[in-house]
């Protein structure tokens, strides 16, 4: 990044150069980069350096003060009729880590996340890192922590929200299906 107003005067270019040499001397073997979705001039500059489109993503926000959840009663009661509940981790000690439950969560999530269009060809992330994305082990929120579970208590789903302390919002940092809860046969009207 560089300030605007020191903008066409070969800061980025030296920028660039430096992080290519950096990046090369490292043994990289590519680079990603995060572009701002509205902005087609960002687009514009990756493009220019090779860059392609990997995954799109946008910001989406709900404000909760306007949501109606009764626009969404017909699913819930569908996903119901099918045996379907919704359960969170309270009651699960976030802190133990040889807790079956817990250790079948982070399991689950790590399983899911390479299933994601950002993650898919990654490794499987360590159940450590897990931890950290979910911030359990300085804000646990098992409450926000939901799953969907099969009438053979299959977990079929997770939603995991986190929140920042600093700021007045909570971040859903994955909503994902197991493969095998994906189409027909949990599909809600």
């Amino acid at each position: 990044m560089v300030h605007p107003d020191a903008r066409r005067q070969g800061h980025g270019s030296a920028l660039w150069q430096d992080l290519l040499t950096a990046a090369r001397h490292a043994g990289a073997r590519g680079l990603h980069t995060d572009v701002p979705d509205p902005d087609p001039a960002d687009r514009d500059w990756a493009a220019r350096r090779g860059f392609t489109v990997h995954a799109h993503r946008f910001a989406s926000q709900l404000d909760l003060t306007r949501f109606d959840p009764a626009a969404f009663e017909p699913q819930r009661q569908a996903a119901q009729a099918q045996g379907v509940t919704f359960t969170d981790l309270r009651g699960t000690d976030l802190n133990s880590a040889d807790e079956a439950t817990l250790d079948r969560y982070l399991n689950f999530v790590a399983d899911r996340l390479i299933e994601t269009p950002d993650l898919a060809g990654h490794p499987r992330w360590p159940l450590s890192q897990v931890r950290e994305i979910l911030r359990l082990d300085h804000d646990p929120r098992p409450d926000w922590l939901v799953l969907a579970v099969g009438p053979d208590g299959e977990w079929l789903g997770t939603t995991a929200m986190i929140r920042f302390r600093s700021l007045p919002f909570a971040y859903n940092e994955l909503t994902a299906l197991h493969p095998q809860a994906r189409g027909a046969a949990w599909r809600c009207p």
